[in-house]
């Protein structure tokens, strides 16, 4: 079993689109945040949903194009790696509640820490989870400016920014 399993889809919004579109997308789908893309669809960060009610506060925010709030980096995976993958960064991780699941630098969709748990196998009343990490050579790669993604095997890839 591998991320693309579990995965929900995700709206994602330009960052060139107005604020107003974001919220609404935001508000739509009832989410703590939004994957931002370029013009090409790859992935360039988030909006959170805090950011969103700035908006509220002041109207005229409302036409601001996305990328003057959008957060450069989130933690991400591809959707092609092993379930545990995703259960070590959400364990090493506890703020984490999802991540934004890509493929070939487009978002395909979200994995929640909910979803994940969900499908964990369990033993009575607890979870189970794969316990080690793998001691493997970390190589830097560059996505897409100023996105920095660590991938820590060939399967899987993280922010660390």
């Amino acid at each position: 079993m591998n991320i693309r399993d579990l995965m929900t889809p995700a709206p994602t919004v330009r960052s060139d689109s107005p604020m107003a579109a974001a919220v609404d997308l935001i508000i739509q789908y009832g989410l703590q945040f939004i994957p931002v893309v370029d013009d090409d669809d790859r992935f360039v960060g988030h909006l959170e949903a805090a950011d969103g009610h700035l908006i509220r506060l002041d109207p005229i925010l409302r036409d601001f194009p996305v990328f003057h709030f959008t957060r450069y980096g989130a933690f991400v995976i591809n959707a092609g790696a092993p379930i545990e993958s995703a259960t070590r960064l959400f364990e090493d991780n506890a703020r984490v509640e999802a991540l934004v699941v890509l493929s070939r630098g487009r978002v395909a969709g979200l994995l929640t820490r909910a979803a994940l748990e969900d499908a964990a196998p369990s033993t009575g009343s607890q979870r189970s989870y794969p316990q080690g990490r793998r001691q493997t050579p970390i190589e830097y790669t560059r996505l897409a400016e100023p996105v920095l993604f660590v991938q820590s095997a060939p399967d899987s890839s993280i922010w660390l920014g």
